[in-house]
């Protein structure tokens, strides 16, 4: 199991395709955990999950990750896009066309979504080419820390097979609030 005690461990294990290939496994667990999470705690599970998420991130490099960066495709808001243009020395205009699409579902006006995964912002290192501009979608990943985690749930474990994060954060509050996990 690639699970691990987050007390005893200095580095948390970053194997994508292990978490990917449980992920799959724990499908039908995680939507009852979703069920179990509203039953039981409704919305004040927040801090337990932000401190479990701080210590989990404490534990796992991003930087030697990047599975966000090269699979997800995230939103980039209006007044983002300059900025980013700015930092690639691109006329805004350009940068919207060659990295962009609209993103109709978007919650912010002019809100766009990356064209490609991965993320054409991504240099032959695969690190990011605007990285102290980057988007706060991804600045702001995997958004554990953010309030209403229950609510939030069904869009947060889609992340559960795609980041190291969101799968030890989200197996940390499985064992602390006593969920019955399967083992597979």
């Amino acid at each position: 199991m690639i699970s691990a005690d987050l007390n005893n461990e200095a580095t948390l294990p970053i194997d994508l395709e292990a978490i990917k290939q449980k992920s799959l496994l724990d499908k039908e667990e995680n939507k009852a955990f979703h069920q179990f999470l509203k039953a039981k705690y409704g919305g004040h599970i927040d801090n337990d999950i932000i401190n479990i998420a701080q210590s989990v991130s404490s534990k796992v490099n991003c930087l030697h990750c990047g599975n966000c960066c090269k699979s997800l495709q995230p939103s980039v808001l209006a007044e983002e896009q300059e900025p980013i243009a700015k930092a690639l020395s691109i006329p805004t205009e350009a940068f919207c066309d060659k990295y962009l699409e609209p993103y109709e579902d978007a919650f912010f006006e002019g809100s766009m979504l990356m064209k490609a995964e991965p993320c054409g912002l991504l240099d032959t290192n695969l690190k990011c080419k605007v990285y102290s501009v980057r988007p706060r979608d991804c600045s702001s990943f995997p958004h554990l820390h953010k309030r209403d985690f229950v609510a939030r749930y069904a869009n947060l474990i889609e992340y559960y097979g795609v980041c190291p994060i969101v799968y030890h954060s989200i197996v940390a509050l499985k064992n602390l609030t006593g969920f019955p996990q399967e083992t597979h």
